[in-house]
């Protein structure tokens, strides 16, 4: 029996009888079970979300079906909950497992089947659980960053349901949303945070927080450390000594270079004024690295002192840093000679170098005379100012020549060196003028000027130089210098120029040197640079004649100068003008009769002629016919104005000798003489005597005017002991000469000067001296 379109109306018990010819007929009885499918499955939420963990949160309901379908849950493609309720409105299913973050991803099948024929009826349900973020994670858009180059850190939190909220924090600061873009897909959240890198941002903590509000629990964060490339910063440290007073001459530095670079430099350099340091042992400059090491400083260490650090971001130098050593005072000049007459005041500056520069002086005056030195400690005699001191000196006599000591004192010691000044006799003058001036290196706009300077007179000289057009006397340029020769770079092209040379101290001036120069035109300028025009046949005639000329200069000077070192040693012999002899160490006024003039056995003094002429200075050594002792003194101005008249007459009286400003005597010399002559006679060979024409005949200096003993004979012998005399009076003057030129180490000798004895006055007529300057 085959059923069409069964339905559940065919659900019978049938009954099937087979009939047999043969035998008993068979009855079979069959029941007919029509099953029904159910018709649907229902999803019945009643919580959602849930929180993980969370039971029977959903039921899925089987609609219809008979016999009751039997309802499963299937997760994954396994069976996870195969429990349901047959009730009067159907089949239930409470789905009893718990909650879990894998429900998200893998979602429930509710399934409902009656039969094993036909296909369950499903429905999917997916389970919406609250859960946290599973990971966060920072990246930067490059590694390291770049100070002041703009980039990107990105924050994402992935497994968080709903989606997680990021939040940025810089070193536990908030950052503002107005540098934040986020978005969202799924269960994964990207926020990317906008930065400009600086200096600063290096090795801070950026931190990024997922967090889903309904689970505070599950908050997940991340923290990236900033890596931010940029240039060095450099700071120049002292490290040794603590304190910078304790910096003094002869103790250690210590330089630390102290640098902010990422990445770290990979060169440091050290400067002192601009130059650079490198190691160098032997001169006790060790670097290492970041740092500097000076053994033993001087003052030229101080200075300022910088380091320059490298990385591949570019170079830094530090500021300055400025080194100050301290020392003990120094002498800031050279060992000078000081020319001041007796009676007159010096002024002696002494000028030192010393840091710190509060310093103190000591003066001290020695020579050979007073061994022992004298210390000068009242203030009126000298004068402080910072670093220097002004002493006013003033000789009294011969013995107060010699050498003034200066010494100065600050916290550091006391000058090891002291500045030394050689105090000699002099008498001042205005200065001479330049000598060798000439012009050189000039052009359409510069000229130079070269002279060489004359004597000074005796005191510190300065220079007048002067320009003026020869056309109008308009001045164009003045200076005063310490030098004599001088460059000019503002002058006018083709123009003709006076030039003038003055020499000022503190006397007065000189003349002025005066020459010319002619400046170039511009076009002469620039021709004259490029073109060497090839020398002219006029050329070579006047070189060759140039030579020829110097040649016989040279042989002319040559000579000159031969004869007169065979002659006498000059030292100079200037005609500055008349010399008012006025001065306490000239004249000799007020001079013991033990000294004069004659210090150590030397005697020095200023030579004039008898006209008053500065004649030079010389130094005259002691020599056998002089004894120890030597005597300055004067002579008489005025020429003697009696006249004896002779016995034999006839002779017309002698010229008065050259007066002689003064004389050195060979004293004793009368002493030991035989008693004076009388008469007329023995006077007139007397005074014959004192006018230079005297006979040294024997050992009587006015043997040669007479022999007269007072009785009238030696007036007689006049004519003939004046040829007499003048005879023996060259051969005594030779060897006078003769000693005083002797070729002997400690003897000096610039001139032999021969000054004819006078009277003095108020001596008795026998008492004439003979001098030799």
């Amino acid at each position: 029996m085959l059923i069409m379109r069964t339905s559940v109306d065919d659900a019978h018990v049938y009954r099937c009888r087979v009939d047999f010819h043969n035998s008993n007929s068979r009855v079979a009885w069959v029941r007919l079970k029509v099953i029904v499918p159910p018709e649907r499955v229902e999803i019945i939420s009643h919580l959602s979300p849930v929180q993980p963990g969370d039971r029977n949160d959903v039921v899925c309901r089987a609609v219809g079906g008979s016999p009751p379908a039997s309802v499963v849950w299937v997760q994954g493609g396994r069976m996870v909950d195969p429990n349901s309720t047959v009730e009067e409105d159907g089949t239930f299913n409470s789905l009893e497992v718990p909650a879990s973050r894998k429900d998200l991803v893998l979602p429930f099948v509710c399934r409902a089947s009656n039969n094993e024929v036909t296909d369950p009826v499903t429905a999917t349900y997916t389970r919406n659980v609250t859960c946290g973020p599973v990971s966060v994670d920072i990246v930067a858009s490059e590694d390291p960053l770049v100070e002041g180059r703009e980039a990107e850190v990105t924050c994402t939190a992935i497994g968080s349901n709903p989606p997680a909220l990021i939040t940025w924090y810089e070193e536990g600061r908030n950052v503002e949303d107005d540098f934040i873009n986020v978005t969202r897909q799924d269960n994964e959240t990207v926020s990317v945070l906008s930065l400009l890198p600086a200096r600063h941002h290096h090795g801070q903590q950026l931190l990024c927080r997922a967090e889903n509000p309904s689970l505070p629990l599950a908050t997940l964060e991340d923290i990236l450390t900033l890596n931010v490339a940029y240039r060095p910063k450099a700071e120049l440290k002292v490290g040794w000594p603590r304190r910078s007073e304790l910096l003094t001459e002869g103790s250690d530095l210590f330089l630390e270079c102290r640098v902010d670079a990422n990445p770290p430099p990979y060169k440091i350099k050290f400067f002192h004024n601009g130059k650079e340091l490198v190691h160098n042992v032997s001169a006790k400059v060790l670097v290492n690295e970041a740092t500097l090491a000076l053994q033993r400083v001087t003052r030229q260490c101080s200075g300022r002192y910088h380091c320059v650090a490298s990385n591949v971001e570019g170079d830094s130098a530090s500021k300055s840093l400025a080194i100050r050593v301290r020392y003990w005072p120094r002498c800031a000049m050279t060992r000078a000679v000081v020319g001041v007459a007796v009676g007159e005041v010096a002024n002696v500056t002494c000028r030192v170098d010393a840091d710190p520069g509060n310093v103190t002086f000591r003066w001290t005056f020695s020579n050979a005379a007073k061994r022992a030195r004298t210390q000068f400690t009242e203030q009126k005699e000298y004068t402080t100012s910072g670093l220097t001191s002004v002493l006013s000196y003033r000789p009294e006599s011969v013995r107060d020549y010699g050498q003034l000591i200066c010494y100065a004192t600050n916290t550091v010691g006391t000058q090891r060196e002291p500045c030394i000044f050689n105090v000699v006799s002099a008498v001042t003058g205005p200065p001479e003028r330049v000598t060798n001036c000439s012009v050189f290196n000039v052009t359409s706009h510069t000229a130079g000027v070269t002279c060489l300077p004359g004597f000074n007179g005796g005191l510190s000289q300065r220079f007048l130089h002067q320009i003026r057009l020869a056309s109008s006397g308009e001045l164009m340029f003045n200076l005063t210098s310490s030098e004599a020769s001088f460059s000019v770079l503002s002058l006018q092209p083709d123009q003709r120029y006076e030039v003038t040379v003055t020499s000022l101290n503190a006397r007065g001036r000189s003349g002025p040197r005066r020459l010319h120069l002619q400046t170039l035109k511009e076009a002469e300028m620039h021709m004259s640079l490029p073109s060497r025009p090839e020398p002219q046949p006029l050329v070579w005639v006047s070189g060759v004649g140039v030579g020829v000329v110097v040649a016989v200069v040279g042989l002319m000077v040559g000579v000159w100068w031969s004869r007169g070192r065979h002659s006498s040693h000059t030292l100079r012999n200037r005609d500055d003008g008349p010399t008012k002899l006025t001065k306490p160490d000239v004249t000799g006024e007020g001079r013991d009769n033990v000294d004069g003039l004659c210090v150590n056995g030397v005697v020095q003094h200023t030579i004039y002629d008898a006209t008053g002429r500065y004649r030079g200075f010389a130094h005259l050594q002691q020599n056998d016919p002089f004894q120890t002792s030597c005597l300055m003194m004067t002579t008489t101005t005025a020429a003697p104005t009696t006249t004896a008249t002779s016995a034999t007459a006839g002779a017309a009286p002698e010229p008065p000798a050259p007066q002689s400003r003064f004389s050195l005597s060979r004293k004793g010399r009368l002493s030991s003489a035989a008693p004076p002559p009388t008469g007329d006679s023995g006077a007139k060979g007397t005074k014959e005597a004192m006018n230079g024409k005297r006979g040294t005949k024997g050992t009587e200096v006015h043997e040669s005017g007479g022999k007269g003993d007072g009785k009238g004979g030696g007036g007689g012998g006049g004519e003939d002991g004046n040829e007499e005399g003048r005879k023996t009076e060259a051969a005594s003057w030779r060897r006078v000469i003769n000693q005083l030129t002797a070729t002997r180490p400690e003897s000096k000798f610039f001139d032999v000067w021969k000054i004819a004895g006078v009277k003095q006055a108020g001596q008795p007529p026998s008492s004439s001296t003979e001098s030799v300057l």
